[in-house]
């Protein structure tokens, strides 16, 4: 339940306020304390008992779905320029404090992200704020940085499943979540400073802004440190937080068939299927199915493609799901002369899974195996900070864990067979990449 602690106070009306507090107690691994400041930025802070760590994520909503066609690869740029710094930066202090800096860019979010020893983190929390509130950086810096970028561009063209991937992404939707994080190379050099600082300005604001804090040692004043830290670098105007809605009905994708010859030694095949928004009623008929497919050397595609005859030498799968929309990428590895004989063995198990029911000792395992795994990962203190983040970024006010095992539980060999049915019969997308 919510339990109300505090409300706004009277202050300066010209400063950043806090206008409310209140203790989120469903989450298991402990309470989380929710601070709403008047600009609109929100904080968690969660006391991870018994850890001697702390993890800190300052979340933006600017991922790459919110630019324009000719701002591709925008969000992911500032990224990086964030780490643009002399002699004495404050990258290095924290690194010199024992911190370790990271940053990511999604679809949908950025993140930048430390870990540091507890007992050391309100020292070092205030340089991390002091960092990363404020984005500088001369017109050298951009140069060398859009190299950099570049850089890393070109490197993955010669990575043939992030290839895959993309165009898959590409086809599958629309611009926003279709077009690469990385952005393309003809765009990025033409950015300029006036371009960047626009975006910044736009998107990496108060309102668009989530801080998460998981540390091993109780800190009851740390709100007050990113108030200061706040008032210090943005204007005090009154906002409401922005935030996206994960929808329960996900968006059909675009679907295709197309054969590429590319330079590689071996085959490629992926196959694209709808996939769920992070709230779908179905979500978890699709995580289940991920596993009884992917997961494990008793897997249906290994056992199929490996044990039973030796067609394929790596496979993988991958889940996306998103605010509004989702697909769910199959990809196998295999020589040329059996790319027809693995299409054919894909579409025998699809078949299988359309008239066949799973049996529920076999699911039972696997939904069990889900859950454990999931248990287990909530020992890092990082995936905590993401799974309170994400929650609050898409505004699923689910934090207790018994209600998400309790969904997973009620996956049935009936539901399953349901959902892969929808998706089969909805079409799909495939893939094929040849060598040359």
């Amino acid at each position: 339940m919510l339990k109300s602690l505090k409300k706004s106070q009277r202050i300066n009306q010209t400063m950043v306020k806090l206008k409310n507090q209140e203790i989120i107690a469903e989450f298991e691994k402990g309470p989380i304390r929710r601070s709403l400041y008047s600009n609109g930025a929100v904080s968690l802070f969660h006391h991870a008992k018994g850890y001697s760590g702390a993890v800190v994520q300052l979340h933006f909503i600017a991922g790459s779905i919110f630019e324009k066609p000719e701002e591709a690869g925008m969000a992911h740029l500032i990224e990086h320029l964030f780490f643009k710094e002399n002699e004495g930066s404050l990258v290095k202090q924290l690194e010199l404090g024992g911190a370790a800096v990271n940053a990511y860019t999604y679809k949908e979010n950025v993140c930048f992200e430390m870990s540091c020893n507890a007992k050391k983190l309100p020292v070092l929390l205030k340089l991390f704020l002091q960092k990363f509130f404020e984005l500088n950086f001369t017109d050298e810096e951009l140069s060398k940085e859009k190299e950099i970028v570049i850089q890393e561009i070109r490197e993955d063209l010669d990575d043939h499943e992030t290839q895959a991937i993309e165009t898959l992404f590409a086809k599958n939707f629309a611009f926003d979540f279709g077009h690469q994080v990385g952005g393309q190379v003809s765009k990025i050099k033409k950015f300029s400073r006036k371009q960047i600082e626009d975006y910044f300005h736009k998107f990496f604001t108060p309102e668009r802004m989530l801080l998460v804090v998981v540390s091993g040692k109780k800190n009851s004043h740390l709100e007050n440190d990113f108030l200061t830290a706040m008032n210090h670098a943005y204007p005090a105007k009154a906002k409401k937080s922005f935030r996206l809605k994960a929808h329960k009905k996900s968006l059909p994708i675009n679907h295709f068939k197309s054969k590429y010859n590319r330079k590689m030694e071996n085959a490629l095949i992926a196959f694209s299927f709808n996939g769920p928004s992070l709230n779908a009623n179905d979500y978890y008929n699709y995580v289940v199915l991920d596993d009884l497919l992917f997961e494990g050397l008793n897997s249906v595609f290994f056992k199929k493609l490996r044990v039973e005859t030796p067609l394929i030498y790596g496979l993988g799968s991958s889940l996306n799901s998103f605010s509004r929309c989702g697909n769910f990428l199959m990809i196998f590895n295999t020589h040329k002369k059996n790319t027809k004989k693995v299409e054919d063995s894909c579409e025998e198990v699809f078949q299988n899974l359309k008239s066949e029911y799973v049996s529920t000792s076999d699911l039972e395992f696997i939904k069990q195996r889900i859950i454990d795994s999931w248990e287990l990962s909530f020992d890092d203190l990082e995936e905590r900070a993401e799974f309170i983040a994400g929650s609050e970024i898409y505004k699923l006010t689910e934090y207790s864990t018994e209600h998400i095992k309790n969904k997973i539980m009620k996956v049935t060999p009936q539901s399953l067979r349901k959902t892969f049915n929808t998706i089969y019969d909805n079409g799909f997308s495939k893939l094929v990449y040849q060598p040359v």
